[in-house]
Protein backbone atom coordinates (compact mmCIF):
# COMPACT_ATOMS: atom_id res chain seq x y z
CA UNK A 1 0.00 0.00 0.00
CA UNK A 2 1.34 3.32 -0.78
CA UNK A 3 2.39 5.41 1.46
CA UNK A 4 -0.26 9.01 2.52
CA UNK A 5 1.14 12.10 1.22
CA UNK A 6 -0.90 14.04 4.14
CA UNK A 7 1.85 14.90 7.14
CA UNK A 8 1.16 13.93 10.58
CA UNK A 9 2.85 14.13 13.90
CA UNK A 10 3.92 10.84 13.97
CA UNK A 11 5.14 10.94 10.18
CA UNK A 12 7.08 14.15 11.03
CA UNK A 13 8.54 12.12 13.90
CA UNK A 14 9.91 9.22 11.88
CA UNK A 15 11.21 11.37 9.07
CA UNK A 16 13.25 13.01 11.01
CA UNK A 17 14.50 10.62 13.66
CA UNK A 18 13.27 12.33 16.50
CA UNK A 19 10.55 10.96 19.15
CA UNK A 20 7.87 13.08 21.41
CA UNK A 21 9.11 15.97 24.03
CA UNK A 22 12.06 17.01 21.50
CA UNK A 23 13.67 20.80 21.86
CA UNK A 24 13.92 22.84 18.87
CA UNK A 25 17.48 22.36 18.98
CA UNK A 26 16.94 18.92 18.56
CA UNK A 27 14.74 19.64 15.28
CA UNK A 28 17.37 22.47 13.56
CA UNK A 29 20.18 19.61 14.39
CA UNK A 30 18.18 16.71 12.40
CA UNK A 31 17.18 18.49 9.86
CA UNK A 32 20.53 19.99 9.11
CA UNK A 33 22.39 16.42 8.74
CA UNK A 34 18.89 15.04 6.70
CA UNK A 35 19.44 18.37 4.39
CA UNK A 36 23.14 17.97 4.44
CA UNK A 37 22.93 13.71 3.79
CA UNK A 38 20.07 14.22 1.09
CA UNK A 39 21.58 17.29 -0.89
CA UNK A 40 21.93 17.09 -4.59
CA UNK A 41 25.85 17.47 -4.17
CA UNK A 42 26.11 14.36 -2.74
CA UNK A 43 24.87 12.43 -5.30
CA UNK A 44 26.12 13.88 -8.39
CA UNK A 45 27.41 11.06 -10.81
CA UNK A 46 24.92 8.58 -9.22
CA UNK A 47 21.87 6.97 -11.06
CA UNK A 48 18.78 8.62 -11.69
CA UNK A 49 16.76 6.84 -9.83
CA UNK A 50 18.82 7.29 -6.43
CA UNK A 51 19.09 11.07 -7.43
CA UNK A 52 15.11 11.38 -7.49
CA UNK A 53 14.77 9.44 -4.69
CA UNK A 54 17.13 11.67 -2.48
CA UNK A 55 15.34 14.65 -3.95
CA UNK A 56 11.90 12.97 -2.93
CA UNK A 57 13.87 12.51 1.09
CA UNK A 58 14.71 16.05 1.08
CA UNK A 59 11.47 17.11 0.13
CA UNK A 60 9.55 15.12 3.17
CA UNK A 61 12.51 16.09 5.43
CA UNK A 62 11.53 19.86 4.38
CA UNK A 63 7.84 19.08 4.94
CA UNK A 64 8.43 17.45 8.08
CA UNK A 65 10.47 20.20 9.37
CA UNK A 66 7.59 23.10 7.96
CA UNK A 67 4.80 21.01 9.76
CA UNK A 68 6.61 21.54 13.03
CA UNK A 69 7.05 25.18 12.06
CA UNK A 70 3.37 25.83 11.68
CA UNK A 71 2.39 23.88 15.14
CA UNK A 72 5.48 26.05 16.88
CA UNK A 73 3.77 29.15 15.50
CA UNK A 74 -0.24 28.40 15.76
CA UNK A 75 0.51 26.69 19.63
CA UNK A 76 3.34 28.13 20.64
CA UNK A 77 4.99 24.39 21.59
CA UNK A 78 6.27 20.99 19.08
CA UNK A 79 3.67 19.19 21.14
CA UNK A 80 1.19 17.57 19.53
CA UNK A 81 -1.73 19.41 20.67
CA UNK A 82 -4.42 16.50 20.61
CA UNK A 83 -2.17 14.40 22.17
CA UNK A 84 -1.66 16.99 24.83
CA UNK A 85 -6.10 17.51 24.99
CA UNK A 86 -6.12 13.69 25.66
CA UNK A 87 -3.35 14.06 28.17
CA UNK A 88 -4.97 16.88 30.07
CA UNK A 89 -7.78 15.44 29.94
CA UNK A 90 -7.10 12.32 31.55
CA UNK A 91 -5.13 13.81 33.83
CA UNK A 92 -7.99 15.97 35.40
CA UNK A 93 -10.03 12.31 35.13
CA UNK A 94 -7.64 11.01 37.21
CA UNK A 95 -8.42 12.63 39.93
CA UNK A 96 -12.29 11.69 40.64
CA UNK A 97 -12.35 8.72 38.66
CA UNK A 98 -12.81 4.97 39.99
CA UNK A 99 -14.06 6.04 43.25
CA UNK A 100 -15.79 3.44 45.81
CA UNK A 101 -14.88 5.21 49.18
CA UNK A 102 -15.45 8.48 49.51
CA UNK A 103 -18.07 11.18 51.24
CA UNK A 104 -20.65 11.56 48.66
CA UNK A 105 -21.05 15.26 48.84
CA UNK A 106 -16.70 15.97 48.37
CA UNK A 107 -16.95 13.18 45.83
CA UNK A 108 -19.66 15.33 43.71
CA UNK A 109 -17.62 18.52 44.53
CA UNK A 110 -14.54 17.01 43.38
CA UNK A 111 -16.40 15.31 40.24
CA UNK A 112 -18.18 18.75 39.64
CA UNK A 113 -14.92 20.99 38.89
CA UNK A 114 -13.41 18.07 37.11
CA UNK A 115 -16.40 17.87 34.52
CA UNK A 116 -16.63 21.92 34.54
CA UNK A 117 -12.50 21.76 33.50
CA UNK A 118 -12.92 19.03 30.62
CA UNK A 119 -15.96 20.84 29.28
CA UNK A 120 -12.97 24.09 28.69
CA UNK A 121 -10.98 21.90 26.83
CA UNK A 122 -11.96 21.52 23.57
CA UNK A 123 -11.75 25.52 23.51
CA UNK A 124 -8.25 25.98 24.42
CA UNK A 125 -5.90 25.76 21.18
CA UNK A 126 -2.09 26.56 23.13
CA UNK A 127 -0.53 24.61 25.48
CA UNK A 128 -0.53 27.75 27.91
CA UNK A 129 -4.62 27.51 27.68
CA UNK A 130 -4.55 23.55 28.03
CA UNK A 131 -1.87 24.13 31.06
CA UNK A 132 -4.00 27.21 32.65
CA UNK A 133 -7.49 24.75 32.84
CA UNK A 134 -4.90 22.10 34.65
CA UNK A 135 -3.59 24.42 37.15
CA UNK A 136 -7.35 26.05 37.85
CA UNK A 137 -8.58 22.84 38.32
CA UNK A 138 -5.93 21.73 40.62
CA UNK A 139 -6.18 25.27 42.51
CA UNK A 140 -10.00 24.81 42.85
CA UNK A 141 -9.09 20.95 44.06
CA UNK A 142 -6.98 21.96 46.77
CA UNK A 143 -9.68 24.71 47.94
CA UNK A 144 -12.35 21.54 48.66
CA UNK A 145 -9.87 19.60 50.19
CA UNK A 146 -8.73 22.78 52.26
CA UNK A 147 -12.22 23.16 53.20
CA UNK A 148 -13.16 19.50 53.53
CA UNK A 149 -10.21 19.46 56.14
CA UNK A 150 -11.48 22.18 58.10
CA UNK A 151 -14.94 21.03 58.55
CA UNK A 152 -14.02 17.38 59.17
CA UNK A 153 -11.47 18.65 61.81
CA UNK A 154 -14.03 21.13 63.39
CA UNK A 155 -16.66 17.88 63.59
CA UNK A 156 -14.23 15.34 64.94
CA UNK A 157 -12.01 17.95 67.00
CA UNK A 158 -8.63 17.16 65.39
CA UNK A 159 -5.89 20.42 65.76
CA UNK A 160 -3.21 21.21 63.65
CA UNK A 161 -0.62 20.83 66.12
CA UNK A 162 -1.58 17.58 67.11
CA UNK A 163 -0.93 16.28 63.67
CA UNK A 164 2.31 15.16 62.80
CA UNK A 165 1.73 13.92 59.26
CA UNK A 166 2.01 15.79 55.92
CA UNK A 167 -1.32 16.06 54.40
CA UNK A 168 -0.79 16.15 50.17
CA UNK A 169 -3.66 18.39 48.35
CA UNK A 170 -2.55 17.02 44.68
CA UNK A 171 -4.34 13.65 45.23
CA UNK A 172 -7.51 11.20 43.90
CA UNK A 173 -10.26 11.99 45.65
CA UNK A 174 -10.51 8.65 47.49
CA UNK A 175 -6.98 8.82 48.82
CA UNK A 176 -7.57 12.27 50.62
CA UNK A 177 -10.41 10.86 52.22
CA UNK A 178 -8.70 7.89 53.26
CA UNK A 179 -6.74 9.87 54.48
CA UNK A 180 -9.11 11.87 56.75
CA UNK A 181 -10.53 8.69 58.34
CA UNK A 182 -7.04 7.26 59.61
CA UNK A 183 -6.39 10.97 61.53
CA UNK A 184 -9.63 11.00 62.50
CA UNK A 185 -8.98 8.11 64.07
CA UNK A 186 -5.32 8.98 65.31
CA UNK A 187 -5.99 12.22 66.32
CA UNK A 188 -9.82 13.27 66.62
CA UNK A 189 -9.74 14.01 70.95
CA UNK A 190 -13.52 13.64 70.06
CA UNK A 191 -13.30 9.86 69.76
CA UNK A 192 -9.98 9.94 71.79
CA UNK A 193 -12.02 11.05 74.75
CA UNK A 194 -14.95 8.51 74.27
CA UNK A 195 -12.74 5.54 74.15
CA UNK A 196 -11.32 6.74 77.11
CA UNK A 197 -14.30 7.55 78.97
CA UNK A 198 -15.26 4.00 77.69
CA UNK A 199 -12.43 2.39 79.36
CA UNK A 200 -12.88 4.79 82.76
CA UNK A 201 -16.25 3.54 83.32
CA UNK A 202 -16.04 -0.19 82.23
CA UNK A 203 -14.50 -0.96 85.98
CA UNK A 204 -18.18 0.08 87.55
CA UNK A 205 -19.81 -2.68 85.50
CA UNK A 206 -18.12 -5.49 87.67
CA UNK A 207 -19.88 -3.58 91.58
CA UNK A 208 -21.90 -5.94 93.06
CA UNK A 209 -24.68 -3.21 93.31
CA UNK A 210 -24.78 -2.57 89.57
CA UNK A 211 -27.87 -3.76 88.01
CA UNK A 212 -28.39 -3.27 84.32
CA UNK A 213 -30.82 -0.67 84.88
CA UNK A 214 -27.99 1.58 87.12
CA UNK A 215 -25.85 0.56 84.15
CA UNK A 216 -28.15 2.52 81.46
CA UNK A 217 -28.52 5.53 83.30
CA UNK A 218 -24.46 5.75 83.63
CA UNK A 219 -24.37 5.18 79.85
CA UNK A 220 -27.32 7.57 79.24
CA UNK A 221 -26.47 9.95 81.77
CA UNK A 222 -23.14 10.45 83.18
CA UNK A 223 -21.64 9.60 80.10
CA UNK A 224 -23.65 11.98 78.02
CA UNK A 225 -22.75 14.76 80.55
CA UNK A 226 -18.88 14.32 80.23
CA UNK A 227 -19.22 13.87 76.35
CA UNK A 228 -21.29 17.37 76.69
CA UNK A 229 -19.08 18.97 79.49
CA UNK A 230 -15.72 17.95 77.23
CA UNK A 231 -17.21 19.57 73.87
CA UNK A 232 -17.61 22.65 75.59
CA UNK A 233 -14.30 23.04 76.58
CA UNK A 234 -13.95 22.39 73.07
CA UNK A 235 -11.96 19.43 74.21
CA UNK A 236 -8.95 20.85 75.49
CA UNK A 237 -6.81 19.06 77.87
CA UNK A 238 -8.08 20.39 81.06
CA UNK A 239 -12.00 20.53 79.84
CA UNK A 240 -11.66 16.62 79.28
CA UNK A 241 -9.96 16.04 82.65
CA UNK A 242 -12.49 18.02 84.39
CA UNK A 243 -15.37 15.82 82.28
CA UNK A 244 -13.93 12.87 83.93
CA UNK A 245 -13.66 13.94 86.80
CA UNK A 246 -17.17 14.54 86.80
CA UNK A 247 -18.31 12.03 85.81
CA UNK A 248 -16.72 9.82 88.42
CA UNK A 249 -18.47 12.27 90.93
CA UNK A 250 -21.57 11.76 89.16
CA UNK A 251 -21.08 7.60 89.13
CA UNK A 252 -19.89 7.94 92.99
CA UNK A 253 -23.02 9.40 93.89
CA UNK A 254 -25.19 7.37 92.26
CA UNK A 255 -23.52 4.52 93.47
CA UNK A 256 -24.18 6.22 96.98
CA UNK A 257 -27.78 6.76 96.46
CA UNK A 258 -28.24 3.08 95.48
CA UNK A 259 -26.71 2.15 98.79
CA UNK A 260 -28.77 4.66 100.36
CA UNK A 261 -32.06 3.02 98.64
CA UNK A 262 -31.03 -0.66 99.25
CA UNK A 263 -30.17 0.53 102.84
CA UNK A 264 -34.31 1.59 103.25
CA UNK A 265 -35.22 -1.76 101.86
CA UNK A 266 -33.73 -3.57 103.83
CA UNK A 267 -34.79 -1.28 106.92
CA UNK A 268 -38.21 -0.87 105.79
CA UNK A 269 -38.34 -4.90 105.25
CA UNK A 270 -37.07 -5.58 109.06
CA UNK A 271 -39.81 -3.15 109.81
CA UNK A 272 -42.85 -4.55 108.50
CA UNK A 273 -43.50 -7.37 110.37
CA UNK A 274 -43.43 -5.74 113.37
CA UNK A 275 -45.86 -3.24 112.70
CA UNK A 276 -50.12 -3.76 113.28
CA UNK A 277 -50.80 -1.60 110.29
CA UNK A 278 -49.75 -2.80 106.82
CA UNK A 279 -47.59 -0.75 104.32
CA UNK A 280 -46.11 -3.90 102.71
CA UNK A 281 -48.26 -3.75 99.25
CA UNK A 282 -46.81 0.33 98.86
CA UNK A 283 -43.71 -1.38 99.68
CA UNK A 284 -43.84 -4.02 97.13
CA UNK A 285 -44.99 -1.84 94.88
CA UNK A 286 -42.44 0.73 95.10
CA UNK A 287 -39.80 -2.33 94.92
CA UNK A 288 -41.25 -3.60 91.37
CA UNK A 289 -41.16 0.30 90.04
CA UNK A 290 -36.86 0.62 91.14
CA UNK A 291 -36.48 -3.01 89.35
CA UNK A 292 -38.40 -1.43 86.30
CA UNK A 293 -35.80 1.16 86.08
CA UNK A 294 -37.51 4.23 87.85
CA UNK A 295 -35.94 7.18 88.62
CA UNK A 296 -33.43 7.13 91.28
CA UNK A 297 -34.80 10.18 92.54
CA UNK A 298 -38.18 9.30 92.92
CA UNK A 299 -37.53 5.76 94.59
CA UNK A 300 -35.71 7.33 97.05
CA UNK A 301 -38.24 10.08 97.73
CA UNK A 302 -41.23 7.35 97.69
CA UNK A 303 -39.33 5.21 100.34
CA UNK A 304 -38.30 8.60 102.40
CA UNK A 305 -41.92 9.34 102.79
CA UNK A 306 -43.01 5.39 103.64
CA UNK A 307 -40.16 4.98 106.03
CA UNK A 308 -41.44 8.45 107.31
CA UNK A 309 -44.77 6.80 107.50
CA UNK A 310 -43.36 3.84 109.31
CA UNK A 311 -41.43 5.61 111.71
CA UNK A 312 -44.45 8.28 112.71
CA UNK A 313 -46.55 5.03 112.80
CA UNK A 314 -43.76 3.49 115.30
CA UNK A 315 -43.54 6.61 116.95
CA UNK A 316 -47.34 6.99 117.71
CA UNK A 317 -47.33 3.16 119.13
CA UNK A 318 -44.87 3.93 121.22
CA UNK A 319 -46.14 7.39 122.31
CA UNK A 320 -49.39 6.02 122.70
CA UNK A 321 -48.17 3.42 125.34
CA UNK A 322 -45.99 6.11 127.34
CA UNK A 323 -48.76 8.51 127.24
CA UNK A 324 -51.50 6.41 128.69
CA UNK A 325 -48.95 4.73 131.39
CA UNK A 326 -48.21 8.85 131.90
CA UNK A 327 -51.72 9.36 132.23
CA UNK A 328 -52.36 6.26 134.08
CA UNK A 329 -49.81 7.10 137.03
CA UNK A 330 -50.81 10.61 137.08
CA UNK A 331 -54.40 9.47 137.94
CA UNK A 332 -53.33 6.84 140.37
CA UNK A 333 -51.52 9.87 142.15
CA UNK A 334 -54.64 12.26 141.71
CA UNK A 335 -56.73 9.77 142.92
CA UNK A 336 -55.04 8.35 146.26
CA UNK A 337 -54.40 12.17 146.89
CA UNK A 338 -57.89 13.27 146.46
CA UNK A 339 -59.18 10.57 148.40
CA UNK A 340 -57.07 11.04 151.67
CA UNK A 341 -58.78 14.74 152.20
CA UNK A 342 -62.01 15.23 153.36
CA UNK A 343 -64.12 17.66 151.43
CA UNK A 344 -65.69 19.79 154.54
CA UNK A 345 -62.30 20.72 155.68
CA UNK A 346 -59.86 20.45 152.43
CA UNK A 347 -61.96 22.21 149.77
CA UNK A 348 -59.58 24.30 149.13
CA UNK A 349 -57.38 22.22 148.45
CA UNK A 350 -59.16 20.10 146.23
CA UNK A 351 -60.43 22.83 144.26
CA UNK A 352 -56.51 23.29 143.35
CA UNK A 353 -55.73 19.60 142.80
CA UNK A 354 -59.00 19.67 140.28
CA UNK A 355 -57.41 22.80 138.66
CA UNK A 356 -54.29 21.26 138.23
CA UNK A 357 -55.45 18.11 137.07
CA UNK A 358 -57.59 20.18 134.48
CA UNK A 359 -54.22 21.61 133.32
CA UNK A 360 -52.35 18.50 132.97
CA UNK A 361 -55.41 17.03 130.78
CA UNK A 362 -55.15 20.39 128.53
CA UNK A 363 -51.52 19.43 128.48
CA UNK A 364 -51.65 16.11 126.85
CA UNK A 365 -54.33 17.09 124.86
CA UNK A 366 -51.41 19.75 123.11
CA UNK A 367 -49.16 16.97 123.12
CA UNK A 368 -51.20 14.89 120.80
CA UNK A 369 -51.62 17.78 118.34
CA UNK A 370 -47.90 17.78 118.60
CA UNK A 371 -48.05 21.38 120.49
CA UNK A 372 -45.46 20.23 122.89
CA UNK A 373 -42.89 17.20 122.84
CA UNK A 374 -43.95 14.02 124.70
CA UNK A 375 -40.80 14.43 126.71
CA UNK A 376 -41.63 17.60 128.05
CA UNK A 377 -44.85 15.99 128.95
CA UNK A 378 -42.98 13.32 130.79
CA UNK A 379 -42.41 15.76 133.44
CA UNK A 380 -45.76 15.36 134.34
CA UNK A 381 -44.42 12.87 136.19
CA UNK A 382 -43.31 14.78 138.88
CA UNK A 383 -46.40 16.47 139.89
CA UNK A 384 -47.52 14.70 143.58
CA UNK A 385 -50.36 17.02 143.75
CA UNK A 386 -49.15 17.43 147.47
CA UNK A 387 -47.66 20.88 147.11
CA UNK A 388 -49.57 22.41 144.59
CA UNK A 389 -46.94 25.33 143.99
CA UNK A 390 -44.28 23.16 142.98
CA UNK A 391 -46.67 21.37 140.90
CA UNK A 392 -47.86 25.01 139.17
CA UNK A 393 -44.30 25.16 138.51
CA UNK A 394 -43.88 22.13 136.48
CA UNK A 395 -47.10 23.05 134.67
CA UNK A 396 -45.59 26.10 133.84
CA UNK A 397 -42.45 24.52 132.48
CA UNK A 398 -44.27 21.84 130.64
CA UNK A 399 -46.12 24.23 129.02
CA UNK A 400 -43.55 26.85 127.53
CA UNK A 401 -42.00 23.67 126.17
CA UNK A 402 -42.53 23.75 122.79
CA UNK A 403 -42.22 20.42 120.36
CA UNK A 404 -38.63 19.87 120.11
CA UNK A 405 -36.90 21.32 117.01
CA UNK A 406 -35.91 17.77 115.67
CA UNK A 407 -39.67 17.22 115.13
CA UNK A 408 -40.80 20.19 113.95
CA UNK A 409 -40.80 21.41 109.89
CA UNK A 410 -37.19 22.52 108.54
CA UNK A 411 -38.46 25.29 106.04
CA UNK A 412 -40.43 28.02 107.46
CA UNK A 413 -41.68 31.68 106.19
CA UNK A 414 -41.72 34.69 107.94
CA UNK A 415 -45.18 35.67 110.34
CA UNK A 416 -44.92 39.93 108.83
CA UNK A 417 -41.55 41.06 107.20
CA UNK A 418 -39.35 42.84 109.37
CA UNK A 419 -38.66 46.43 108.49
CA UNK A 420 -34.99 46.09 107.87
CA UNK A 421 -35.61 43.27 105.66
CA UNK A 422 -38.11 44.36 103.21
CA UNK A 423 -38.50 41.10 101.19
CA UNK A 424 -38.48 38.57 104.08
CA UNK A 425 -41.95 37.82 103.00
CA UNK A 426 -40.56 36.58 99.67
CA UNK A 427 -38.02 33.96 101.41
CA UNK A 428 -38.16 30.73 102.43
CA UNK A 429 -36.02 30.10 106.00
CA UNK A 430 -34.18 26.67 106.67
CA UNK A 431 -33.44 25.61 110.21
CA UNK A 432 -30.25 23.74 111.41
CA UNK A 433 -28.90 23.07 115.03
CA UNK A 434 -25.40 23.32 115.40
CA UNK A 435 -23.43 22.60 118.68
CA UNK A 436 -26.63 22.62 120.58
CA UNK A 437 -27.31 26.69 118.82
CA UNK A 438 -30.21 26.77 116.18
CA UNK A 439 -29.35 28.90 113.19
CA UNK A 440 -31.73 30.21 110.29
CA UNK A 441 -30.91 30.22 106.50
CA UNK A 442 -32.92 32.79 104.72
CA UNK A 443 -33.02 32.12 100.93
CA UNK A 444 -33.77 35.03 98.77
CA UNK A 445 -35.92 33.12 96.05
CA UNK A 446 -35.30 35.62 93.52
CA UNK A 447 -31.33 36.02 93.83
CA UNK A 448 -30.33 32.17 94.85
CA UNK A 449 -28.23 34.03 97.83
CA UNK A 450 -28.19 32.69 101.29
CA UNK A 451 -27.97 34.64 105.01
CA UNK A 452 -27.39 33.08 108.09
CA UNK A 453 -28.15 33.96 111.58
CA UNK A 454 -28.94 32.55 115.01
CA UNK A 455 -32.04 32.04 116.74
CA UNK A 456 -34.01 30.95 119.65
CA UNK A 457 -36.85 28.82 119.69
CA UNK A 458 -38.78 31.63 121.51
CA UNK A 459 -37.93 34.07 118.28
CA UNK A 460 -39.09 30.82 116.15
CA UNK A 461 -42.50 30.73 117.65
CA UNK A 462 -43.16 34.46 117.54
CA UNK A 463 -42.23 35.40 114.08
CA UNK A 464 -42.40 32.17 111.92
CA UNK A 465 -44.80 29.39 110.68
CA UNK A 466 -44.30 26.11 109.55
CA UNK A 467 -44.32 25.92 105.31
CA UNK A 468 -45.60 22.62 105.99
CA UNK A 469 -48.36 23.91 107.96
CA UNK A 470 -48.77 26.66 105.34
CA UNK A 471 -48.93 24.21 102.71
CA UNK A 472 -51.37 21.69 104.29
CA UNK A 473 -53.93 24.48 104.71
CA UNK A 474 -53.34 26.29 101.49
CA UNK A 475 -56.00 26.24 98.77
CA UNK A 476 -54.53 24.77 95.38
CA UNK A 477 -55.95 28.07 92.25
CA UNK A 478 -54.27 25.59 89.73
CA UNK A 479 -52.80 27.32 86.40
CA UNK A 480 -53.12 30.60 86.70
CA UNK A 481 -51.55 33.69 84.39
CA UNK A 482 -49.91 35.99 86.75
CA UNK A 483 -50.27 39.68 85.35
CA UNK A 484 -46.08 40.63 86.40
CA UNK A 485 -45.07 37.28 84.46
CA UNK A 486 -45.37 37.21 80.61
CA UNK A 487 -46.28 33.19 81.07
CA UNK A 488 -48.82 31.09 82.73
CA UNK A 489 -47.71 29.85 85.69
CA UNK A 490 -48.42 25.98 85.87
CA UNK A 491 -49.37 25.74 89.53
CA UNK A 492 -50.18 28.06 92.18
CA UNK A 493 -51.29 28.03 96.07
CA UNK A 494 -52.84 30.17 98.27
CA UNK A 495 -51.46 30.03 102.01
CA UNK A 496 -52.41 32.27 104.69
CA UNK A 497 -50.16 33.89 107.61
CA UNK A 498 -51.68 35.48 110.09
CA UNK A 499 -54.85 36.38 107.83
CA UNK A 500 -52.87 37.74 105.29
CA UNK A 501 -52.58 36.36 101.92
CA UNK A 502 -49.29 34.54 100.38
CA UNK A 503 -48.97 32.90 97.22
CA UNK A 504 -46.99 30.24 96.11
CA UNK A 505 -46.31 29.43 92.50
CA UNK A 506 -43.92 27.74 89.69
CA UNK A 507 -42.26 30.60 87.49
CA UNK A 508 -41.45 29.97 84.17
CA UNK A 509 -38.01 28.44 84.89
CA UNK A 510 -40.11 26.23 87.05
CA UNK A 511 -38.59 27.34 90.56
CA UNK A 512 -40.84 28.39 93.29
CA UNK A 513 -41.67 31.50 94.44
CA UNK A 514 -43.37 33.15 97.18
CA UNK A 515 -44.89 36.27 97.89
CA UNK A 516 -47.97 38.48 99.21
CA UNK A 517 -50.87 38.29 96.83
CA UNK A 518 -50.82 42.20 96.75
CA UNK A 519 -47.71 42.17 94.77
CA UNK A 520 -48.97 40.06 91.59
CA UNK A 521 -51.84 40.63 89.99
CA UNK A 522 -54.12 37.10 89.76
CA UNK A 523 -56.20 36.45 86.67
CA UNK A 524 -58.23 33.79 85.35
CA UNK A 525 -58.18 31.87 88.79
CA UNK A 526 -57.96 28.16 86.90
CA UNK A 527 -59.83 29.13 84.21
CA UNK A 528 -58.24 28.99 80.86
CA UNK A 529 -58.40 31.21 77.57
CA UNK A 530 -61.89 29.45 76.55
CA UNK A 531 -63.49 29.72 79.83
CA UNK A 532 -63.51 25.95 80.83
CA UNK A 533 -61.65 24.56 84.64
CA UNK A 534 -57.47 24.50 83.93
CA UNK A 535 -56.23 20.84 84.24
CA UNK A 536 -54.18 20.63 87.20
CA UNK A 537 -50.77 19.72 87.67
CA UNK A 538 -48.87 16.99 89.82
CA UNK A 539 -48.59 19.88 92.18
CA UNK A 540 -51.67 19.36 93.35
CA UNK A 541 -50.42 17.15 95.15
CA UNK A 542 -49.27 18.73 98.61
CA UNK A 543 -46.91 16.06 99.70
CA UNK A 544 -44.87 16.21 96.00
CA UNK A 545 -45.27 20.08 96.82
CA UNK A 546 -43.28 19.99 99.77
CA UNK A 547 -40.62 17.56 98.31
CA UNK A 548 -40.04 20.14 95.71
CA UNK A 549 -39.79 22.84 97.35
CA UNK A 550 -37.48 21.17 99.78
CA UNK A 551 -35.46 20.02 96.83
CA UNK A 552 -34.85 23.39 95.43
CA UNK A 553 -33.84 24.74 98.58
CA UNK A 554 -31.45 22.35 99.32
CA UNK A 555 -29.69 22.78 95.96
CA UNK A 556 -29.71 26.64 96.93
CA UNK A 557 -27.78 25.67 99.89
CA UNK A 558 -25.43 23.28 98.87
CA UNK A 559 -24.20 25.53 95.69
CA UNK A 560 -23.75 28.70 98.74
CA UNK A 561 -22.25 25.63 101.14
CA UNK A 562 -20.03 24.73 98.16
CA UNK A 563 -18.97 28.55 97.36
CA UNK A 564 -18.68 28.93 100.74
CA UNK A 565 -15.84 26.60 101.37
Amino acid sequence: MAESNVMTYDRALRILNLSEGFTSEDLKKAHRLLSKKYHESNFVGKSDTEQKEAEERLKKVNAARDFFDEIFIRTGTYFNLESYRLQIANKIKSYYENTTVCDVDLYQEVASIGKDSLSLIPFRDRKYGLDFVLQNFLKSLKKIYTNYKKNFFEKYYIYDEDISEVIDYDVHVETFYEKMLKLKDKYSRKIIFERRVNEEIAPYRNYATCTDNLWELIEDACVHNAILAAKNSKYSNEGMNLAIQNMHQEIDELFLLVDEINAKFNSIREDLPNLTEDFSNEYIDIKTEYAKGEALSGILSRLNKLEKRIQNFKIAQENELVIKGLYDRIMAKYNSVLGSLNPLYDSLKIKKITESFQKIAELFSRCINSEISIDSLLMLDNVTFLNPDEDEGILSSVSKNKLVIENASRLYVIKKAREDWVRDEEALFSLRKEDGIYYMDKVDLYTGRVFSYQITLDELGQNYVSLDTLIDKGMYLGVLTLGKLTTIVTAILRVFVDNESRIIYIDENNSFRICSEQSIGIHGLGIDENGSESSKTEYEDKEYLKAAINLQIDGILKREKKVRN
